[in-house]
């Protein structure tokens, strides 16, 4: 099972998710919807981590599609904006395109699953060479006071 397909949703996009995802009804005609594949889904992610841009939105988001139909979900949750102002305070902003900007991250679908999903790892990877750096620093730094 690929994750990365659209579903088919129960009602049309409405016309703003559409203009924001690129989105159409036509594309979404004939696909499974959530219904038909949450379990299949619920298990796929079993252990996971979830990880997600502004994490609230989107986990309530799925914990309520799972919960419509008894399924409990709960996972551990990543959220990558909390990330970005910890190892980034000095950002005005961390919204997933400024993150982009910043770090100079390469945008393959942005608003879609997988090409969003691309942009976490690419800055999980960021967030894994800053930390790599500090670590170093503050072995340097305690080495020198020894």
């Amino acid at each position: 099972m690929c994750l990365g397909v659209l579903g088919g949703p129960p009602n049309l996009h409405s016309s703003s998710i559409q203009r924001l995802t690129g989105i159409t009804p036509d594309m979404v005609a004939g696909q499974p919807r959530f219904d038909e594949l949450a379990v299949q889904i619920k298990k796929k992610l079993e252990g996971k981590i979830f990880v997600a841009h502004n994490a609230r939105f989107d986990y309530g988001f799925i914990k309520a599609s799972f919960k419509r139909f008894n399924i409990d979900f709960r996972p551990k949750v990543l959220c990558t904006v909390k990330l970005s102002r910890l190892l980034f305070p000095h950002q005005a902003r961390h919204n997933l395109d400024t993150i982009v900007a910043a770090h100079g991250l390469k945008i393959s679908a942005r608003h879609r699953a997988l090409g969003d999903a691309d942009l976490l790892v690419q800055f999980w990877r960021v967030c894994e060479k800053i930390s790599a750096k500090r670590a170093c620093l503050k072995l340097s730094v305690s080495w020198w006071a020894v």
